[in-house]
């Protein structure tokens, strides 16, 4: 038993030493078969002694393959044997149908299509071996879509099983029936397959014209099956539709993942009241040096609504393992948006929320520690009361857009024309408040910093930031004392500072 043990270990325990052990050598029997298949495409006429070593080799690793083949199945336990009791026959049962199941999964059984290529007659199946590579293939960080391409025929083979008896059924039928029709008087129909291969061509709508009928009934028959092929396809369509649509969506999202793309800007929800902070985003980043910008959201992109500068990737930015989809490691800014179909409690909570998360994911980044600059997460927070504890969940900025909103209402009674002016300062299109840090060497007043930054920058400096604690003091007395690299908060057309 403990020789089975370690076969079983080594092909189904991917936990255990020898398994890797064993994947590496077949790994290496892989590259080294395709690298033959190759070799034998682009030499066809070898010479003679390396041509037969050639030949050998490859018989060798075939042999490799078949061998590995049979102890994945020899060695395979159904799972119904460790739930259930049985007869010793419902046990030979079981092991023998669920063998069966298990050679038929798509990756073993394109293994053993590969080890067909053993008869010479079925040499041609080498080139399957390519599709090996699939087991594998490491060009997917976080998922494999061509293995959940597999998963899916996996979970779906009763819709599929059922097309295909379908098809095989009406295959077979027609193919018969033509045969008996046309063989007395049909000099292109001689033998059985020279109907089922009519019928496969004609059901699939591919029409080779090689063998037609010649009889009013297999006129008929052919009007039958043509029909069918209609249907066939439809059926085919509507289950490929139904299964892979998801899968195909996976694979979209993977695509970004796997772009080059760094220093991007992420946008944590979206809703149509959202629409306007895209477009102040499209004025205040030049298209020139815009960089990559990217919604985050748990719908489908809308037809309409959101300008094709933006990237789309659906996912829930509450989930930690859907936070790597948009590479929050190495982006720029996050900016989480506040849910406007919702309550402002609601909202808030869901922000809240989406904040801590980030911060945990950030947490667990090794690349965190070498960043220039940290992650900067601006949060839209609409309850007043929620401020402090979003900046506790994380965030380097929280913008409350209801009391803003209200308070230049309000301001504006107060002093009229104020509003006004506020909303061109917040426009990108005016002089807008930037914060930068005193270029000034040694410690001056506000005043001389005023003066200064007015005179070598050409901008007005209307008050400072304190850049350990964050702490912002406007309009400070001209006697003010401010030390070199303190932050400066200033008007300007452009950042300057």
């Amino acid at each position: 038993m403990w020789l089975f043990d370690i076969v079983h270990a080594a092909n189904h325990r991917p936990d255990t030493k020898v398994y890797r052990w064993t994947q590496g050598l077949m790994w290496f029997v892989i590259v080294l078969a395709i690298t033959l298949f190759i070799v034998e495409l682009w030499m066809p006429s070898m010479p003679h002694p390396w041509g037969k070593i050639v030949a050998g080799v490859d018989a060798v690793t075939l042999w490799i393959f078949g061998i590995d083949v049979l102890l994945r199945v020899a060695t395979f336990q159904p799972g119904r044997l460790s739930v259930f009791r049985g007869s010793y026959a419902w046990r030979v049962r079981t092991h023998i149908v669920g063998r069966l199941r298990y050679l038929l999964t798509p990756l073993v059984f394109i293994d053993l299509i590969t080890v067909l290529a053993l008869v010479p007659a079925l040499r041609g199946l080498r080139a399957l071996r390519l599709l090996r590579l699939l087991r594998g293939v490491k060009f997917f960080r976080y998922s494999n879509p061509f293995l959940g391409v597999l998963r899916t025929f996996a979970e779906s083979w009763l819709l599929y099983l059922g097309s295909l008896g379908f098809l095989f059924g009406t295959v077979v039928l027609g193919g018969l029936s033509l045969y008996l029709i046309e063989h007395p008087s049909n000099p292109q129909i001689q033998t059985v397959s020279d109907g089922i291969w009519w019928a496969l061509v004609t059901i699939t709508t591919v029409g080779f014209g090689d063998i037609t009928p010649v009889t009013a009934a297999g006129r008929v028959v052919a009007s039958v099956v043509m029909v069918a092929g209609m249907f066939t396809l439809a059926l085919f369509a509507g289950i490929v539709s139904a299964t892979l649509l998801n899968v195909m969506f996976r694979l979209r999202e993977e695509a970004f993942r796997m772009s080059s793309h760094v220093n991007h800007i992420v946008i944590c929800g979206y809703d149509p009241g959202s629409r306007m902070l895209l477009d102040a985003l499209l004025e205040e980043l030049p298209e020139a040096t815009r960089p990559e910008l990217l919604l985050f959201a748990p719908a489908d992109r809308p037809e309409e609504g959101v300008p094709e500068a933006f990237n789309w990737v659906r996912g829930t930015p509450t989930r930690e393992s859907e936070l790597a989809k948009v590479k929050v490691a190495s982006a720029q800014s996050v900016i989480v948006v506040a849910a406007r179909n919702k309550s402002i409690q609601e909202a808030d909570a869901t922000t809240l929320l989406t904040l801590f998360t980030l911060r945990s994911y950030m947490n667990k980044q090794a690349t965190t520690a070498q960043r220039k600059a940290p992650l900067h997460v601006a949060a839209e927070i609409l309850d007043q009361e929620n401020v402090e504890h979003a900046y506790a969940a994380g965030a380097s900025e929280v913008i409350e857009t209801t009391r803003m909103g209200f308070s230049m209402v309000a301001h504006s009674v107060s002093a009229p024309g104020s509003g006004q002016i506020l909303a061109q300062v917040l426009s990108a299109e005016a002089a807008s408040i930037y914060v930068g840090n005193s270029p000034l060497e040694q410690t001056c007043s506000f005043e001389e910093v005023q003066d200064e930054v007015r005179r070598s920058h050409g901008v007005t400096v209307v008050g400072l930031k304190d850049n350990h604690n964050g702490d912002i003091e406007l309009n400070p007395p001209c006697e003010r004392q401010v030390p070199p690299k303190m932050g400066l908060v200033y008007l300007s057309q452009e950042k300057v500072l």
